[in-house]
């Protein structure tokens, strides 16, 4: 098993001559018939495969030689094809879903104030936010008041 495991390394870093029903999945026949691993952002799921397919938009690979993209996690989002890593949410935004191509401004009357954030939370009694994309909301001014959360106006 140990002798599998290292000739299938070996494999996987350098690349080898290949004969029909040879070349893995994860792998693909290159040009001069080398089995060659699937680089970062692709993958193969398919046995003697000539190409790689890129990762689709929200989904990423970030090691050689795999058989399937992995999704962007909640909080984070990618909107290329090809991704090897998924990017964080900004503040003011949020994605509530695996595989986002994309996060949502959060709403009037809500804010997100760090990155990554799965979820827009709302502006607390006493204070408002009257526009889209807030990392913060703002205090009431004096002679002002607003008793519920989430509002858009004191």
């Amino acid at each position: 098993m140990l002798k599998v495991l290292l000739l299938t390394a070996l494999v996987l870093s350098f690349g080898y001559s290949v004969s029909a029903d040879d070349c893995a999945a994860g792998s693909f026949i290159n040009a001069k018939d080398k089995c060659v691993p699937c680089f970062k952002g692709t993958y193969s799921d398919q046995v003697n495969s000539t190409a790689c397919t890129p990762c689709a938009a929200g989904s990423f690979n970030d090691q050689k030689g795999q058989t399937n993209c992995s999704a962007c996690a909640a909080g984070s989002y990618n909107d290329n094809e090809g991704a090897t890593t998924c990017t964080a949410c900004a503040a003011g935004t949020s994605s509530d879903q695996e595989g986002a191509t994309a996060c949502a401004a959060c709403a009037a009357g809500s804010y997100s104030d760090k990155e990554g954030a799965t979820a827009c939370a709302a502006c607390a009694a006493g204070t408002a936010s009257d526009k889209e994309g807030a990392t913060a909301c703002a205090a009431c001014a004096a002679g002002s008041y607003s008793d519920t959360e989430g509002a858009t106006t004191c």
